[in-house]
């Protein structure tokens, strides 16, 4: 495993997660799918702590769609498979490689697919349980290939997306060059030149949308739920 001849990334911090994003926009994701039966949203990269995959299979429930996590960790896996079972069974965990997974799904069914697996060497401190997965698959933890594992996916799932439907990802930004960095270095320009837009974007969270003739690449109140809910935050 390598890590000490990367470089360390500064990550600026980060005022909403992937997950939040999504529950934050819902009724604007909701009224895009609409009328698209059968729908899934897709994980990869399951929890380790935060909660995403929790409240992302109460969301999906919620609103009949199906639900999917995926880890490569063995361990993690099978902790999102216990999560997913208390609120349905038959959502799906699956123990694999996120981009192969979803080389291998076939159908062209996925409402949302959430972005937010190999980490990257940054400046805030990963758990110790973190930095041993990847010490037990002997897998490279280096930046380089964060952005190779994120862009992979993305060319697997982005034709797999349903029209209206939504790519998030986690920890990825712009930085003042306005180029994009973090997971999304090279996969969130791969999208924007196959039929996506920014949807909505926080450091550290975009939502991209696969785009329609309805798309708008700006809601104005979605802006102003995230300044309410901020509001919030500094009231407590």
């Amino acid at each position: 495993m390598q890590t000490s001849n990367d470089v360390l990334i500064k990550a600026p911090r980060s005022l909403i997660h992937g997950d939040e994003m999504i529950l934050l926009n819902k009724t604007f994701i909701l009224q895009s799918l609409k009328g698209k039966d059968r729908l899934a949203i897709i994980e990869i990269g399951s929890q380790r702590g935060t909660g995403s995959t929790h409240r992302l299979c109460r969301f999906a429930s919620q609103n009949n769609m199906h639900f999917i996590t995926v880890d490569a960790d063995e361990n993690n896996a099978k902790g999102a498979a216990e999560i997913i079972a208390a609120v349905d069974n038959h959502f799906e965990a699956h123990h694999q490689l996120g981009e192969i997974f979803l080389r291998n799904y076939s159908k062209k069914n996925i409402g949302i697919c959430y972005l937010d697996a190999f980490d990257l060497i940054t400046d805030w401190p990963h758990k110790e349980s973190t930095i041993e997965s990847y010490k037990k698959r002997n897998a490279e933890f280096t930046n380089e290939a964060a952005y190779k594992m994120h862009l992979d996916a993305a060319q697997e799932v982005w034709d797999k997306v349903v029209p209206g439907g939504f790519i998030c990802f986690d920890d990825a930004w712009k930085d003042n060059q306005g180029n994009w960095q973090g997971k999304g270095k090279t996969a969130i320009p791969f999208l924007l030149s196959h039929g996506y837009v920014i949807n909505y974007y926080k450091k550290n969270s975009v939502l991209l949308q696969r785009a329609e003739k309805n798309t708008a690449p700006f809601n104005l109140i979605l802006e102003l739920k995230f300044l309410k809910r901020k509001l919030a935050t500094f009231i407590k």
